[in-house]
């Protein structure tokens, strides 16, 4: 069986339509070598004719020929070649044959070209059945009535000649008739076929072009789900730390204004010590031109600090400025208190409460000043401002040890104590006022670190929504690209 396939099977590279004609040629070019081989007469058996025998080699020569020509691609000769042959047999067949078998070889055989006038319409063409069956009757009608003219018994008339050969001829014309109907119907079905194929390929190639695009798309929005989930994690984390440090702020300044509040009642007690101080200083009024210079010099020594301070303000933020002012005001106070104290020792007697207040003062200061320390470590962008600021009240410090130098000359001198009074109780206001701006303007930051705090857990919460959004659009795309798969 396989052997068979092999040698009916014809060139690979034949079109569709090429193939089917050239396959169903080698199948009867096989079929009649098979036949011409099995009727082929032996001499050792008797009955040997040389002309039958000549004939059938020829022929068996001639489907070898056509069986060649096809495998090189020429299929429409090699079946003409074959055909013909076989056309010329019939004919030729009943042609020499007996008298008293003429009749029954003309019907019996003649119907042995019905397989050329099948043959050729598959093969070949249509209108080729047409033509070998016309060819046929032809061949058989001049055989008729040549052998009717040499006074064959049967066929002495035109009619009966007719009669006889009417069968024969009608059977190959409908043969023809039914072949060409039947491949023409045939070649409308195939061709149905080819266009429904090539529809059906370019449907499929719509399809796998589709697959493929699907596919793709599958993979990009994987990518992009990959670096989507990798952002939000990473906006997440980060968030996360923001929040951290937003809280960790919020607590610092809560207990910086705390703090701001205890320094704003030690700064109103302060002003008021000052006021009663001033009262009973002003009842004296001796020289007071040096202690006058030396505050003078004093109030331009800390004009000069606050413009340093403002050069401060304007490098930090609003959170800089107001933790930059708690420092300020707590130098100052202890700056005052200092002063106070000296002043009070000064004044002996008189300045006992004083003292009292401006210790307390500046113990409250030094608190202030520790609070504004743990700020300072979060706030490491403002070092290099604090250093100059300290240098300026390095200065106004030393300023500060000349004015109590001078302040000892003149210790018994009243208008001195009133005229460093004055210059306290001024400080003391200033102090006050500075506390109290300090004071709103850290209850304003500690509501906007607050808020802040609220936006960054909302951050956090919606940046967990929009990764679990993410990772089900990652399914999604893996999914999609399983099914394209």
């Amino acid at each position: 069986m396989k052997l068979w396939q092999r040698l009916v099977t014809p060139n690979p590279n034949f079109s569709p339509d090429k193939h089917r004609r050239a396959q169903l040629h080698n199948t009867i070019v096989l079929l009649l070598a098979i036949v011409i081989v099995l009727y082929l007469p032996l001499p050792q058996l008797g009955g040997f004719n040389l002309i039958i025998t000549l004939f059938l080699l020829a022929g068996f020569i001639l489907c070898l020929v056509a069986y060649g020509l096809s495998r090189l691609g020429w299929v429409t000769q090699g079946a003409i070649i074959l055909f013909l042959w076989l056309l010329i047999g019939v004919v030729s067949y009943i042609a020499v044959s007996e008298d008293r078998y003429f009749i029954s070889n003309l019907r019996g055989v003649t119907p042995i070209l019905a397989i050329p006038i099948l043959a050729t319409g598959v093969i070949i063409s249509p209108i080729f059945s047409l033509l070998v069956a016309v060819a046929g009757a032809i061949c058989i009608s001049v055989v008729a009535f040549a052998r009717s003219k040499v006074g064959f018994p049967d066929l002495e008339t035109t009619n009966e000649v007719i009669a006889q050969l009417s069968v024969p001829v009608v059977l190959l014309l409908v043969l023809a008739g039914l072949s060409w109907l039947f491949e023409h119907n045939i070649e409308e079905l195939l061709q149905r076929l080819r266009s429904q194929n090539l529809e059906l390929a370019n449907t499929n190639q719509r399809l796998d072009q589709r697959r493929h695009e699907e596919h793709h798309l599958s993979q990009e929005i994987n990518q992009l789900s990959v670096q989507v989930s990798n952002a939000f994690s990473s906006q997440t984390t980060g968030t996360s730390d923001q929040l951290s440090a937003v809280v960790e702020v919020t607590t610092t300044l809560e207990e910086l204004s705390q703090t701001n509040q205890q320094i704003a009642g030690a700064a109103s007690q302060v002003a008021e010590s000052a006021s009663h101080t001033l009262d009973v200083a002003e009842r004296g009024s001796i020289n007071i031109k040096e202690s006058l210079e030396a505050t003078i010099l004093l109030s331009q020594r800390v004009q000069n600090m606050a413009n340093a301070m403002n050069s401060l303000f304007d490098q930090a933020r609003q959170i800089d400025q107001i933790i930059e002012l708690i420092n300020e005001v707590a130098e100052e106070t202890n700056l005052l208190a200092l002063n106070a104290t000296i002043e009070a020792a000064g004044a002996r007697e008189y300045g006992r409460r004083f003292a009292a207040v401006a210790s307390e003062m500046q113990r409250l200061a030094n608190r202030s000043r520790d609070a504004t320390e743990q700020v300072r470590s979060v706030i490491n962008e403002v070092q290099a401002a604090i250093r100059a600021s300290a240098e300026i009240s390095k200065v106004g410090l030393e300023e500060a040890f000349q004015i109590v130098g001078r302040a000892h000359k003149a210790e018994g001198t009243i208008e001195e104590m009133v005229e460093m009074v004055q210059h306290t109780t001024s400080l003391a206001q200033q102090i006050s006022l500075a506390i109290q701006q300090q004071r709103s303007a850290s209850s304003q930051v500690v509501d906007t670190m607050r808020q802040i705090s609220e936006v960054s857990y909302q951050m956090a919460s919606n940046s967990h929504i929009l990764l679990e959004a993410v990772n089900q659009l990652y399914r999604a795309a893996n999914q999609l690209r399983d099914k394209t798969i």
